[in-house]
């Protein structure tokens, strides 16, 4: 049986996931571990941010501390789940009992995952939940970018910051965010 393209960890890339931790060391290194395969990664430690970020972009994928701000994050995954059925939503707890993990499946949450987090248990997560024939089932529209664009791309240069620029165009190209390009007047942004 052959796993569905958008599964695979390319097909990751055309993926926005917002991570919500108050753990900063735990916050970064999932970041940086999600950096490598999804498209857009944003971060925030409280329920505020987060909310601030999902004003202005939208996410296939959240993953979030069972508790955050001080208290169950139960509430804020029932928020969510109103407002977007289909996004997965995975938690992230350090010891669950079956009382708690009845209360987050309850609120909507697509799986809980036990601290400490294995970034191969996390990955295979999302794969499963963003999969288009997974569990959290949508339609994507979107072109798989695989890489940095191509040498036609119009962009001159071939220096290791422009290497960077063009793989991070190719990563964030298909997502559906508002990118602002800053730079020195006269510099061809």
């Amino acid at each position: 049986m052959t796993e569905h393209p958008q599964a695979t960890l390319s097909g990751m890339r055309r993926l926005a996931v917002l991570v919500v931790s108050a753990d900063v060391a735990e916050r970064e290194r999932v970041v940086t571990d999600l950096q490598r395969h999804c498209g857009l990664v944003e971060t925030a430690g409280t329920v505020r941010r987060a909310e601030e970020i999902f004003a202005r972009c939208r996410f296939d994928c959240v993953v979030t501390d069972s508790k955050i701000d001080g208290s169950d994050s139960t509430e804020w995954v029932m928020t969510l789940r109103s407002r977007n059925r289909a996004m997965p939503i995975i938690c992230l707890s350090e010891q669950a009992d079956t009382r708690e993990v009845i209360g987050a499946m309850r609120a909507g949450v697509s799986d809980l995952l036990q601290r400490p987090l294995k970034t191969s248990a996390l990955m295979a997560s999302i794969r499963r939940l963003c999969a288009p024939a997974g569990p959290m089932a949508r339609n994507l529209t979107l072109v798989e970018v695989e890489g940095p664009l191509a040498e036609d791309d119009g962009l001159i240069g071939d220096s290791a910051v422009m290497s960077e620029l063009r793989l991070m165009i190719g990563r964030i190209a298909p997502l559906p965010a508002t990118v602002l390009v800053r730079g020195e007047t006269g510099t061809g942004k």
